[in-house]
């Protein structure tokens, strides 16, 4: 997988849940890392596959944003 298709499923599983902003910080977010991490040295292959699957890991951002506003 590549980071672009990171990015987008990444972006698409989040898209039904999270408000736009949200959607938009967190793929900002995981740009910037793999980015970052690019920069450093680490291949893109390297780095998509430590984050592992973008649909599992919206999974976890739904539930801690959930988490986090259902607390007010």
């Amino acid at each position: 997988m590549t980071k672009y298709e990171f990015i987008n499923g990444l972006k698409a599983a989040l898209e039904n849940d999270l408000s736009s902003n949200l959607v938009q910080e967190h793929v900002n977010y995981y740009n910037d890392y793999i980015n970052s991490e690019i920069r450093n040295g680490r291949s893109e292959s390297e780095v998509i596959a430590e984050l592992g699957d973008p649909w599992a890991l919206a999974k976890n951002i739904i539930a801690t944003e959930g988490a986090g506003s259902s607390s007010y």
